[in-house]
């Protein structure tokens, strides 16, 4: 029985320990481990160093020994990294500071932890929107791609937060026209508008739903929410009251 479990879990684990110990394989389990160590997203970097070991046979333990270091600048690079995303991007600028990371860690560092991570995985994944009007009843679902429900983590004011009403609404008002015409200009694409009349554009997209079922990618519920106003009297108000500054859409595509 000792023969056995040496030959099958000591003698490999001694080896696992062992390998890459030469200089230039420990020179370059260092360099690895504080590029990945790096990577502002929470959790991925031990399991990409391991990946790495052991596929070109490095130092296990020294690489995952140089990432766990990296760990306090993999924390402190996150606020960078976000505005250097926002400049490629042209995206609006997020509320984002060393004094709201403090007092998110205040509560708990497993907390902030989790908050993070959380945000990351669903901030990674595509979003879906769907919108449905029945019976004058409008509901609005959106979901990614992960699994897991998503966690708002409310400090202070929360249940009187919770049964607050929110209307969100941009800085500008804007029509069907104007709409495809900013889209068309972030395509830098020219386009005539062709205006279908309501009674095609209903039949042909009850027609759609029968065919394709759910699977339709528009219904006419979705399409008669095209005909209701979506204006809001209190302005960006209640957008600002959430921490978010709201821009114009030209200004979010990038084309001023």
């Amino acid at each position: 029985m000792k023969l056995w479990l040496y030959r099958r879990l000591i003698e490999p684990l001694l080896t696992l320990l062992r390998q890459g110990m030469t200089p230039s394989s420990l020179a370059l389990c260092v360099s690895i481990g504080v590029v990945i160590g790096n990577i502002p997203i929470l959790g991925i970097s031990t399991i990409l160093c391991a990946i790495i070991a052991l596929v070109f046979r490095l130092n296990l333990p020294a690489m995952q020994l140089v990432q766990a270091a990296m760990a306090p600048t993999q924390i402190l690079l996150i606020i960078p990294f976000v505005r250097l995303g926002e400049w490629i991007t042209h995206a609006p600028r997020q509320p984002l500071s060393i004094e709201e990371g403090l007092t998110l860690i205040e509560h708990g560092v497993w907390n902030a932890v989790v908050f993070l991570w959380d945000a990351i995985v669903h901030a990674g994944t595509p979003l879906r929107l769907r919108m449905e009007l029945r019976n004058g009843l409008l509901t609005v679902a959106v979901s990614d791609g992960d699994p897991r429900e998503a966690v708002l983590r409310e400090h202070g004011g929360g249940e009187r937060r919770r049964r607050a009403r929110y209307e969100l609404a941009g800085p500008e008002t804007l029509s069907h026209n104007d709409l495809v015409r900013i889209v068309l200009r972030s395509l830098r694409r020219r386009r005539a508008l062709v205006h279908v009349p309501t009674p095609i554009v209903s039949r042909a997209l009850r027609a759609l739903e029968r065919v394709s079922g759910p699977k339709a990618f528009a219904t006419w519920d979705e399409a008669e929410l095209m005909e209701v106003p979506m204006l809001s009297t209190r302005g960006t108000a209640d957008v600002e009251a959430l921490g978010v500054s709201p821009q114009r859409m030209p200004a979010v595509l990038g084309i001023g």
